[in-house]
């Protein structure tokens, strides 16, 4: 069998649906030895491949998001076809796993059957480089994945401050695929509350919208409900195709803020 005739199990090139629960029949291992065949083998070395779209639910369905680092000894049987692996780590997005220990377990477990051999895992947080408050530590029960504008509260409290999270994730309306944005909002006027606002943003898990779209909308209902004085939204979104997007909308004049974050 031709190494071309072999690929074509393989999903790559193929019109496909993103899996958004744990599959690991998703995986499409090669055979190293199909495409090595006259070559010198006498050589040492290792394939890295970073995982920036990591995400799962935790135990109370709150997104759970990691840049995860694998490496893989070239003298692995089998190597992982590179969509089937994409397609793979998507299916974590919408499954729970009580910890991320489990998470890397369970990744190590069949990538360890896929290869024929255990990879190293390596988890990076992602590390913003905006100036605001995280709104990822808050811990809070998890169950509305459709924008929902309810979760947004003020109290009487007047403040000027900055928030962010990184845990915001929306959907391509054309190919469905995940897009996962680090928000910075910045506001002047009555405090929102800070876990309706993280419940909101999280609400856009499985909303399909252009990034440009999906942060107007949030600027919009911010400024409709909570009625700040100043309002700026930014949204840094991951690489796609080599391009990563990053629209912001203000209430008023903003620097331009070229920075770049951790998973971009």
């Amino acid at each position: 069998m031709s190494f071309s005739s072999y690929m074509d199990k393989a999903p790559l090139g193929k019109e496909v649906l993103y899996e958004d629960r744990y599959n690991k029949k998703l995986l499409c291992p090669l055979l190293r030895s199909r495409s090595r065949k006259g070559q010198d083998l006498s050589f040492f070395g290792y394939d890295i491949w970073r995982a920036y779209e990591l995400s799962w639910l935790n135990s109370q369905g709150r997104p759970e998001i990691a840049i995860a680092h694998f490496i893989i000894s070239c003298n692995s049987p089998y190597l992982i076809e590179s969509k089937s692996f994409k397609l793979y780590l998507h299916s974590f997005s919408q499954s729970h796993f009580e910890s991320v220990e489990v998470v890397v377990k369970t990744l190590k477990e069949d990538l360890t059957e896929a290869l024929g051999l255990t990879p190293e895992i390596i988890f990076n947080g992602s590390t913003g480089l905006i100036e605001g408050v995280s709104l990822d530590t808050i811990q809070c029960p998890i169950s509305a994945y459709e924008v929902e504008k309810s979760f947004l509260r003020t109290s009487p409290k007047v403040v000027s401050e900055a928030l962010k999270t990184d845990l915001f994730r929306s959907l391509c309306p054309v190919t469905g695929q995940p897009d996962f944005a680090t928000i910075g909002i910045f506001y002047q006027g009555s405090q929102i509350e800070h876990r309706g606002l993280l419940q909101y943003l999280i609400s856009y898990r499985k909303h399909a919208g252009l990034h440009e779209q999906c942060i107007e909308q949030i600027y919009s209902d911010i400024g409709s409900i909570c009625k700040p004085d100043k309002l700026t939204v930014t949204g840094y979104f991951t690489r796609r195709g080599g391009l990563d997007i990053n629209p912001c909308r203000s209430s008023h004049d903003v620097v331009l803020n070229n920075i770049r974050v951790g998973r971009q």
